[in-house]
């Protein structure tokens, strides 16, 4: 309990500090408990401050280190972090075997020390599920058991503890190791998190029980398929037994206005209301961009348009991206011919059908009714491939990236970046990490980003205001 107990006062160090609570503690000693457990209590019980699906996760004894493995005879070594330690070698029976494995987690492995909320599907801020202490299925169980449901953690990363057996536990399952980490393997999350049984015990430095009512300031809990369950918090802490303690590092929330679907004036409205935000996710995702440069990418690419005056999310129909997807089915390709017109693997001159008569679908100014109306012409071929040959929102991404930004299918993440202006913004950052695009310059950005015409984009760029 005492390790716990130091996990949370750690939080309530840290969460001091970004809300500003030691700057603001009153003078005189005995009412600084009183403000202390106030400050808390209203934290726990502001459903803002619940973690999502998304959120990150840490363990007190996870390494950044690479863990080696060298066997030689009968015998392996195992080394990171904290030293290393001679255990048995699995499978080699006396006979001699050399060989040596490093297992290294990139800092780029985005699954890795994300935590997936699985249960409360109903329950969601801004369309985001919440997670609950019931969250702790490990991947490696999931797949390893046949569990009927969906898995939450996949890995820390490495573990800097070793015990008898670790090498065996990662070398049957090596080819997971190295992608995930040690972690993976050795991994063993206790039945649910916990969370601090009393605020104002939390808040006590002298970590004397001060208060005997068991239900005073519970967490809020969250209708699941298991029933109400406690959700979680930044104060929430899940053991493994291999001795770590997992805490929450980032809740995964991002914050969403009001109106987050409102139109714009100007660009100099959508930066006024959302630069904070592109600043807070370029620290997130550690993007090697300035804020002015991602801002006029935007502008060249919607003008910070992500929804149309009816609220619609904005979007451009590919016609040749979709030939593309149904080309080798021969159907597909003749109901193609009745609705659309363009040249294969070309993305100028594509005329869509409306009326009796083919009319331009990508004139100087965008129509977005029209737009939509290919879609729907579209999905009525080929839902799916349909979605995937739209580009969406204020960063225009198409949907065949729908893997990239962690979605299950192009239509997932149409409809979640129809949300709001926060998804949309996210997504585009995302994609510049995940596809590295924050290492180019930006000539090279945009052929990259978009494919052909270059030069347009660039002189659109080099005209951009941000």
């Amino acid at each position: 309990m005492m390790n716990l107990k130091k996990a949370w006062d750690e939080k309530v160090e840290d969460l001091g500090e970004e809300y500003g609570w030691k700057e603001e503690l009153p003078e005189k000693e005995e009412e600084i408990q009183e403000y202390l457990t106030d400050a808390l209590s209203n934290y726990i019980k502001n459903r803002n401050n619940y973690v999502v699906n998304g959120a990150v996760i840490c363990c007190d004894q996870m390494s950044r280190k690479d863990v080696i493995i060298e066997k030689k005879f009968a015998t392996a070594k195992i080394s990171g972090e904290m030293g290393s330690k001679e255990m048995a070698a699995p499978g080699t029976k006396g006979a001699m075997t050399l060989g040596k494995t490093v297992y290294h987690v990139s800092d780029n492995n985005e699954i890795v020390r994300k935590l997936s909320a699985t249960h409360a599907k109903e329950q969601t801020s801004n369309g985001i599920r919440f997670a609950t202490v019931t969250d702790r299925i490990c991947l490696r169980a999931k797949e390893e058991r046949g569990l009927p449901v969906d898995a939450s953690i996949v890995s820390m990363g490495n573990c800097k503890i070793f015990c008898e057996g670790d090498v065996e536990e990662i070398e049957k399952r090596k080819e997971k190791a190295l992608l995930y980490g040690t972690c993976y393997c050795l991994i063993k999350p206790g039945e649910k998190w916990i969370n601090p049984p009393c605020i104002e015990n939390l808040a006590n430095s002298s970590g004397d029980e001060i208060c005997v009512e068991e239900e005073h300031h519970k967490t809020m809990e969250w209708s699941t398929l298991h029933g109400d369950q406690e959700g979680l918090t930044m104060f929430s802490t899940l053991l493994c037994t291999r001795g770590g303690i997992i805490t929450v590092e980032d809740s995964g929330q991002i914050e969403m206005y009001n109106s987050d679907k409102e139109s714009f004036d100007s660009i100099f409205e959508f930066k006024e209301r959302y630069e904070e935000l592109i600043q807070e996710l370029i620290e997130r995702y550690d993007v090697h961009m300035e804020i002015s440069t991602i801002g006029k990418i935007m502008y060249v690419e919607s003008s910070g348009d992500g929804y149309d005056e009816e609220g619609k999310l904005t979007i451009r129909f590919e016609n040749h991206v979709f030939l593309s997807e149904i080309e080798n089915d021969e159907r597909k390709v003749n109901e193609f011919e009745k609705y659309f017109q363009c040249e294969p693997g070309n993305w100028r001159n594509h005329k869509i059908k409306v009326g009796d008569k083919f009319e331009v679908l990508h004139g100087e100014e965008i129509d977005n009714d029209l737009q939509y109306l290919a879609l729907e012409y579209a999905k009525s071929i080929d839902s799916e491939a349909a979605y995937r040959s739209i580009s969406m929102g204020v960063g225009q991404l198409m949907g065949f990236n729908y893997d990239v930004l962690g979605y299950m299918s192009a239509e997932e993440m149409f409809e979640k970046i129809s949300s709001g202006y926060a998804n949309q913004i996210e997504g585009m950052i995302k994609f510049i990490k995940k596809e590295n695009l924050d290492e180019k310059d930006i000539e090279e950005f945009f052929r990259n980003y978009n494919g052909d015409n270059v030069e347009n984009y660039m002189e659109r760029y080099v005209n951009a205001v941000w």
